[in-house]
């Protein structure tokens, strides 16, 4: 027993050491960062193969020495060696920028924005720059969005107005509100976010209840990150009362017409309330310019830039990185999607095309057996339309393809092709009794 001790004691100290040796020739060549498996603390410098006590000699970055066990350490970036490829937290500190441009539709957008976070999350990123530049969209998938900027708690969520369009309407809005800080570039919009519902033949506002409680998210969004919600109210409803910006002991608020009125009485005789401009009026969708978005202090500022941005929050050193595939990955894949269902909606014209055409082939000659012969195949082909109408439905359900298939749709499929399957089995009825009536008559020819 002792003897296996022995031997088990000088196999543990042989792996020490070859840890230790293996951690020195990662490093000594050049910079490195090495995190303490215990403490958590990251240093930078360069480890020399120098010993003193039994430590090895580590040079910090400032200059300045450090004595360390390498066993009790892990690299976490080195010049050369195996770790060079490893994660840093010098080296991914970062600003990550997710860009967020056209219509905020479909479902890969989604799929693309948990990709990007996931990505921003391992380069450590301090920062999460969501660059907007959109007209809109659907609510349901900005509140997915939104959802997931709600999860972020390992950096600091922005919206960041830019772009060509300069413009982060709607569904928009109600993003940058979700997030901690807002920016805007020059010269670019912010608002307009009343819902509307989307059916085959428009746009239409929604009913009032919908409003209401989308009005209420969007301001508790708006008052949870420290946005004026009477703002937020003003971009979905213009009903909501108009704003009217006020000082109160030269302390600037922005409030309802109604409100300002009631302030006005509340003080008129201590002299504290000063009425400002009108920021919207009652009746009006409220949608604001990069310039009055900071006059009112809504916005944290306007910057030309992401670095500017950084600047601005007092965190220059941050290198910006950008989900720079997001994009034309989104719009590849949504292109693929809606063609896959274009693809089954084409089939189903063609298969139908088609028998309405053995259809009135059926009809048209004067010919038993080929009359059978064209039903039979008509209802063969409307069989293959079945089909296409089935795969619509299994995509209908999937939320990756049902922005492109309408309930409505799908139910004028199915009308035009039960109406077809009607017909073709009333004409399979009619022919049956025919041919049943001709082997009757061939019978009594013939004397059986």
């Amino acid at each position: 027993m002792q003897k296996g001790d022995a031997m088990n004691r000088r196999l543990f100290a042989g792996a020490g050491f070859l840890l230790c040796l293996g951690l020195a020739l990662a490093v000594t060549a050049g910079a490195a960062v090495l995190k303490n498996n215990k403490t958590g603390e990251i240093i930078t410098g360069t480890l020399t193969p120098q010993r003193i006590n039994g430590m090895n000699v580590f040079k910090m970055q400032d200059g300045s020495t450090k004595f360390i066990t390498p066993s009790e350490w892990t690299v976490m970036e080195a010049d050369v060696g195996p770790a060079k490829d490893l994660p840093s937290v010098a080296r991914t500190t970062c600003a990550y920028v997710i860009p967020i441009s056209g219509p905020i539709e479909s479902v890969a957008l989604l799929e693309a924005l948990d990709k990007a976070l996931a990505e921003a999350k391992s380069r450590n990123a301090a920062v999460v720059i969501f660059r907007m530049n959109t007209p809109g969209g659907r609510i349901g998938t900005a509140e997915k969005i939104i959802q997931a900027i709600e999860q972020i708690d390992w950096a600091t969520p922005v919206a960041f107005v830019s772009g060509p369009d300069k413009k982060s309407l709607s569904a928009g809005a109600y993003i940058c509100f979700a997030c901690a800080k807002i920016f805007m570039a020059p010269g670019t919009t912010m608002g307009a976010a009343t819902p509307y519902s989307r059916e085959s033949s428009g746009a239409a506002e929604v009913d009032e209840k919908m409003q209401s409680a989308f009005r209420a998210r969007f301001r508790s969004l708006a008052q949870i990150r420290g946005h004026p919600g009477v703002v937020a109210d003003a971009m979905v409803d213009s009903n909501s009362g108009g704003i009217v910006e006020v000082f109160i002991d030269n302390e600037r608020r922005l409030v309802t017409e109604k409100e300002a009125e009631r302030l006005a009485n509340e003080h008129k005789d201590d002299g504290k309330f000063r009425q400002g401009k009108t920021v919207n009026p009652n009746g009006k969708i409220l949608t604001l310019t990069s310039s009055e978005a900071a006059a009112f202090a809504i916005i944290e500022g306007i910057v030309p830039d992401e670095k500017g941005l950084l600047a601005e929050m007092g965190r220059p050193e941050l290198a910006v990185q950008e989900a720079s595939w997001l994009p034309g990955w989104v719009a590849k894949t949504t292109s693929h999607r809606e063609k896959v269902v274009q693809d089954a909606l084409d089939a189903f014209r063609v298969n139908i095309k088609q028998v309405m055409a053995y259809a009135e082939a059926s009809d048209a000659t004067s010919y038993l057996l080929p009359a059978m012969r064209y039903n039979k195949l008509a209802i063969g082909q409307l069989k293959k339309c079945a089909k296409c109408v089935t795969d619509l439905e299994r995509m209908a359900k999937d939320e990756r393809y049902e922005l492109w298939i309408r309930s409505q749709s799908l139910s004028t499929l199915k009308a035009e092709m039960e109406a077809l399957y009607t017909r073709l089995q009333s004409r399979k009825a009619e022919l049956d009794t025919e041919y049943a009536e001709y082997l009757y008559r061939l019978r009594r020819m013939r004397g059986y």
